[in-house]
């Protein structure tokens, strides 16, 4: 096997767990039947942290398949998104389910912080990354801001929902969140 190929068995690891995390969580609150009181931001935005699972897992795919040698830091910049990604993922929903039962709600806005905080530290490992391989490729600072500004821009969006508990700023976010991700996707099919 290559150092590819073990990278991207170590990856599919913590990507599995990370995506085991978000469909064990829902299966606890389709359980609960009646004591949840549903709401859709939860829901939602654990579907965009999905994409964000698989859009990494096809990033690490894609960087990962054909190389034979990797530099130390670069897997660990990799392993520290992963880890960011799967905190994001366990953040999301609700590990479990009181008696008492639960308002997604609720549980959301309580949870907000939590959730942003580790959004964005995700964020700043994916701007790392980018800012690394545009390094690497000796690629001009227009291209950094191409990639970066807008990762930016959601870090201080984040710093706003962590802040308020209005939900048509978390509404924005969300468009934003489906913005993000179409045009990722869009960039992967491209090339």
């Amino acid at each position: 096997m290559t150092t590819g190929e073990y990278i991207t068995i170590f990856a599919a690891i913590l990507v599995g767990l990370a995506v085991a995390d978000i469909a064990l969580s829902f299966h606890r609150l389709l359980r609960a039947g009646r004591k949840v009181k549903w709401d859709w931001l939860s829901p939602i935005i654990a579907l965009i942290v999905l994409c964000y699972i698989l859009n990494l897992w096809w990033g690490l795919y894609h960087d990962y398949s054909n190389v034979e040698q990797v530099l130390f830091g670069w897997f660990l910049l990799d392993v520290a998104t992963l880890l960011a990604l799967f905190l994001m993922s366990a953040a999301v929903l609700p590990d479990s389910i009181p008696d008492k039962g639960i308002d997604l709600r609720e549980f959301y806005m309580a949870n907000r912080k939590h959730f942003w905080i580790t959004y964005m530290v995700y964020l700043v490992f994916v701007i790392a990354k980018n800012s690394q391989l545009i390094a690497r490729l000796e690629l001009d600072s227009a291209t950094w801001a191409e990639a970066n500004v807008p990762l930016i821009v959601l870090i201080g969006f984040s710093i706003v929902l962590i802040l308020s508990r209005r939900v048509w700023l978390h509404l924005l976010m969300i468009a934003a969140q489906i913005y993000t991700i179409a045009g990722v996707w869009l960039f992967y099919s491209i090339q």
